[in-house]
């Protein structure tokens, strides 16, 4: 297998991030750039020089046609992948996969094969009331903890009665369905509305389950298209607005040593 280059692997995110948003933009789903992501479009248009991977956003009714749907009669190598269509699938994330590549990840203790991938990150709506929004964050706050258990590395864990209880920990958990924290932290986002719009959202799955994964639900309500390495693709009209209360000053660049490429991973074409 030939070892792909960092910008082969970029060229491959971006053709992934073009079929996401042809699928989308055909069906009538929104879908907005996120994250880092959407640092990159606003700031660089395109990716973060050094950052290299894709994160979107859709609210769960969008999220979950899309899941469904974006696998039925493709004759491409891409696969959505999430809990609910993938049993051997294990994050708390969707993603959206290149089968003709295998990707090796640092970290990844999952056992799970992957290619290169794009994320999809699912929002769902949060209770209006301070006292049962924060009910519904500790919950999921909860399930992550043990999700980060079971795909923590034992042996980073330097105090060997902490790395024994890990060990024992992630043996027990080990004995759970492969992806029922995944599943269950899904099922606890949706349930804190029953899926019911209300004014505040986020993505409750995967990032620290806190208030300031926590957004106004109309600052996606208006879409804007923005340039992303030659092509365009949907965010919100306050991304703005949405940067600075998730990043603070997000145009400052980061101090010159902090400005290099990070990835953990390598990658090889089949």
């Amino acid at each position: 297998m030939r070892e792909l280059t960092i910008d082969e692997v970029k060229a491959r995110e971006l053709a992934i991030m073009c079929k996401v948003r042809d699928f989308c933009d055909e069906r009538g789903l929104t879908y907005y750039l996120a994250y880092g992501t959407l640092i990159g479009a606003v700031r660089h248009q395109g990716f973060i020089p050094w950052d290299d991977d894709v994160d979107l956003i859709m609210f769960r009714p969008d999220y979950d046609i899309f899941m469904r749907e974006f696998n039925r009669e493709r004759s491409d190598s891409l696969e959505a992948w999430d809990v609910s269509n993938n049993p051997t699938y294990y994050h708390n994330m969707g993603k959206v996969v290149d089968t003709s590549t295998v990707l090796i990840e640092k970290n990844n203790n999952l056992g799970d094969e992957i290619g290169v991938y794009i994320d999809i990150f699912a929002f769902d709506y949060l209770p209006e009331d301070e006292t049962e929004r924060a009910k519904v964050l500790r919950h999921l706050q909860h399930l992550r903890n043990y999700y980060r258990r079971i795909n923590e590395d034992v042996s980073e864990q330097k105090n060997p009665v902490k790395r024994l209880a890990l060990r024992t920990n992630k043996l027990a958990l080990r004995l759970l369905p492969g992806n029922l924290i995944a599943r269950k932290m899904n099922d606890a986002a949706f349930a804190a509305t029953r899926g019911e719009r209300t004014s505040i959202c986020g993505e409750l799955t995967s990032y620290s389950c806190k208030e300031r994964s926590v957004f106004q639900t109309d600052w996606f309500d208006e879409t804007i298209e923005l340039p992303f390495e030659g092509e365009r693709f949907t965010a919100p009209k306050e991304y703005d607005t949405v940067l600075r209360f998730f990043y603070g000053d997000y145009m400052q660049l980061p101090p010159e040593e902090k400005r290099h490429l990070e990835h953990g991973f390598t990658v090889y074409e089949k």
